[in-house]
Order: C-alpha cells, then structure tokens, then sequence
C-alpha cells in the first residue's frame, strides 16, 4: 500500500504548495484511493501533477467529513474524473459552522454535491469490498478533542453542537495489513481505533490521520496532560501511527517524546509505503 500526501498543512517538498487541509493518495492492489480533497480545487491539482498523481485515474474516493479543508477540492475533481465514487456521510453536505470570538464562520462543502450522481451516501458502518470498510463518528466518549466546542452543524433547520454524524473513517485491508485512514478524528482517535478493532476482530496495523489537538483560530493546543493521557491510550495499542493535518506540532512533539518510533508525522509531499 502506498500512500502520498497529496495537501497537507505543511510540505517536505519545495514544489509542492502547504495548505491547511488534507488530501491522499492511496494506492492498493485494487485501487487508485483519493481520500479527501484539500481546501481547494488548484492546491489539488498542482500537487497531484508535481507528484505524479493521476487524478483521473483515481476509482474510488472518500470524503472524511464536511469541512472546507478537506472538502473544498471536491468539485474540481467531480470535473476532471467523471467514472469514480465519492463515498460521503448523508450529513456532509449540510451547513457548517465554526464559532470564533463570538462571530460564525462558514466552513461547509457546497451543498448541492449532495444530488451529484458520483456522491454515493454512507451508512454508520458499511462494507465497500473485500479492501474497504467505512465507519462513522460519534463511537465513544474517550479524549474526543476539546476544540470540537467551537463547532456546529445543521440540524433540521437548526444549528447545533457537532456530533459529527457526518466524520467517517476508511479501513483498507491489504494482504494481512490493515490501515485506519482517518481526517481529522472528531470523534477522537482513541474512539476510532477502538471501533475499528471491534469492526476487525483485531488490531490495526497503522493509523493515518488529524488527531484535531490544535486550533488555527485561536493558536492553541491541548493541555499537556490531555496529549499524555492520549499518549497513554494510544500506547496500549500495538498500532503504528502517522498524524498530520491539525494535530499541530506542539501535540506532535509532545506525543512523539513519549510514544518515539510508535508514531511519526506527514507533511505534503511525502511518500509512505504500508
């Protein structure tokens, strides 16, 4: 299984252009993946092309949730790749918000994807094939990120408080490896790979995601002693890790001293092989 980080929020390639969001490519025996879009349709572009990444040749692809920073490249690549799948949550598509200092900011999908007939809308827990596997958020209540307060979703007509109904996770199962591909882990990550093992019957061999423990807005990160508390969850797994996106460096660095070669980091550009 190969991996390229397609938008990340930073870059280890000088060619390639940062950008806060999420975008990757995965490559397995059966498929050419897109997981996620970025915030924008030429940062996808641009990056996919200086990374040999042939967007039309993608089959399958999976929006995480829906936020601009992962969703906003997405009708770009409707435009340019007319035969792949865009597996989303039915809730993707409604409006988003975000509070910061007491004004809203917009932070949706374009609604009107919902009708696009390559949307294909996911149940809680659904099997694709013998390779992929999604599973939507909320399953659990352990260090979900404190920074989901400032966040609210349409519900009938209302805004409310996020549960995040609309976050899925993607398992890829490849020979005997199997991967929790995930984007920003709203749900909390903890909670996701504790689902994921109940779905599997096993543990995951590595997890690739945002573990949302940094706030762009406000500039800040968790507590220490929460990021040592996910530290400790995490270490009880035998799973590998690779955190990008809005984990943030500060939470990175903290977790990385106490779990070492357990976990590592993405930035754009970067190629991993699973």
């Amino acid at each position: 299984m190969k991996i390229t980080v397609l938008v990340e929020n930073n870059t280890s390639n000088p060619n390639c252009e940062a950008k806060h969001g999420l975008s990757l490519h995965i490559e397995t025996t059966h498929h050419s993946i897109l997981f996620d879009f970025g915030p924008d349709g030429s940062t996808l572009l641009k990056n996919a092309d200086v990374l040999g990444v042939d967007l039309s040749n993608v089959d399958t692809a999976f929006l995480s949730h829906g936020h601009m920073d992962h969703g906003g490249g997405l009708n770009t690549f409707l435009e340019g790749n007319t035969n792949s799948m865009i597996y989303a949550r039915p809730d993707a598509f409604s409006s988003h918000i975000i509070k910061v200092f007491e004004k809203d900011y917009a932070v949706g999908v374009e609604p009107s994807l919902t009708n696009h007939p390559q949307i294909v809308l996911t149940k809680s827990s659904q099997i694709i094939d013998e390779e992929l596997q999604v599973f939507s958020s909320p399953c659990g209540n352990v260090l979900k990120p404190m920074f989901n307060n400032t966040l609210y979703a349409e519900k009938n007509g209302v805004m409310v408080e996020d549960d995040f109904s609309h976050e899925q996770s993607l398992l890829i199962t490849e020979g005997e490896t199997t991967v929790l591909v995930g984007g920003c882990a709203h749900g909390g990550i903890v909670n996701l790979l504790n689902r994921a093992e109940k779905l599997l019957g096993r543990p995951v061999d590595y997890v690739v995601s945002g573990f949302h423990l940094y706030d762009p807005p406000t500039k800040k990160t968790e507590p220490e002693s929460r990021i040592d508390e996910l530290a400790g969850e995490l270490s009880k797994h035998s799973t590998g890790y690779f955190t990008c996106h809005c984990t943030g460096e500060t939470a990175f660095n903290r977790l990385h001293s106490l779990l070492g070669e357990q976990i590592g980091t993405l930035s754009t550009g970067d190629v991993i092989e699973l």
